[in-house]
């Protein structure tokens, strides 16, 4: 993909390099363990300085919001489970983006509204599914995630 070329729309998966130079309605960052974000090979201060521009570059991409995920343990190839440690960044995205869940199932619904009130040829409105707009229980899953609108609220 060109810097500058539009997006079709529709999912993309890249990575933090390849979305450089384009905007997405909404940024999802998985895996913001430590070993994973950042690049458990970068030792020096310079591979470190760079793989953080990369996260910079990752969450600056979107127009709504991005959600960022961490697993609290991972099953490898052999098959015996094992407790992750947060990315060292993770402190800050925290700081930055402190909706939780439910702020942002609420903000998605936000933005189903005045998609639905600016485009009249909308028949119904949508439904969201209570699994993935209501409350999630503290011990629901092994996954922690923040999200923060683009206009910064929580």
């Amino acid at each position: 993909m060109e810097e500058g070329s539009a997006i079709e729309p529709g999912a993309h998966l890249l990575n933090a390099h390849t979305g450089k130079g384009q905007q997405f309605d909404w940024v999802f960052v998985p895996g913001f363990e430590d070993w994973h974000i950042p690049d458990g090979r970068a030792d020096t201060t310079e591979q470190l300085a760079e793989e953080l521009r990369a996260v910079l570059v990752m969450v600056s991409r979107a127009r709504h919001g991005i959600v960022i995920t961490r697993a609290q343990s991972l099953i490898p190839k052999a098959g015996n489970p094992y407790a992750t440690r947060e990315s060292q960044w993770w402190p800050m995205i925290v700081e930055a983006c402190p909706m939780n869940t439910n702020t942002l199932a609420q903000h998605i619904s936000e933005l189903i509204s005045q998609a639905i009130s600016r485009d009249e040829s909308v028949s119904a409105t949508p439904q969201a599914s209570p699994r993935v707009l209501g409350e999630v229980p503290a011990n629901a899953g092994a996954a922690e995630s923040l999200a923060r609108g683009a206009d910064g609220t929580g």
